[in-house]
């Protein structure tokens, strides 16, 4: 019984661990993409948005921990979906949307590269010494 639970314990730290990792990495590659391409840089949009909600403008902090606007789900909602009529529910989808869908799926792609990059330099290292 105990090696069971000890088996199911190191299966769940590797599910864990490896979702943390697959998280941050696409996390670090939005966070590139966003400095680097400025069609995924909402940064003016989301501080715009911001002010009109809070009444204050995001701290750099802020911006940072949501990829200049493109992680703040509130924000993407809002800018991803027009009402049908004023103050109606909002189910139009608009070019952000697509826009927004196409910054998910680089960043996954450039996540994806980040690691064979990282993995084949360890490879090259590792033939080296």
């Amino acid at each position: 019984m105990k090696d069971e639970v000890v088996g199911m314990w190191s299966v769940f730290q590797f599910i864990l661990g490896f979702l943390a990792v697959a998280w941050v990495s696409t996390w670090v590659s939005g966070f590139l993409l966003a400095f680097v391409f400025p069609v995924f840089n909402y940064k003016d949009e989301f501080i715009e948005y911001y002010t009109k909600r809070t009444g204050a403008p995001p701290s750099r902090a802020k911006l940072i921990r949501c990829m200049y606007g493109a992680g703040h789900w509130f924000f993407v909602t809002e800018k991803s979906y027009r009402p049908w009529t004023p103050h109606s529910l909002s189910l139009i989808p608009t070019a952000f949307l697509l826009r927004h869908m196409l910054f998910g799926l680089a960043s996954i792609l450039t996540a994806l590269g980040l690691w064979a990059v990282i993995l084949i330099g360890y490879q090259v290292l590792k033939g080296l010494f």
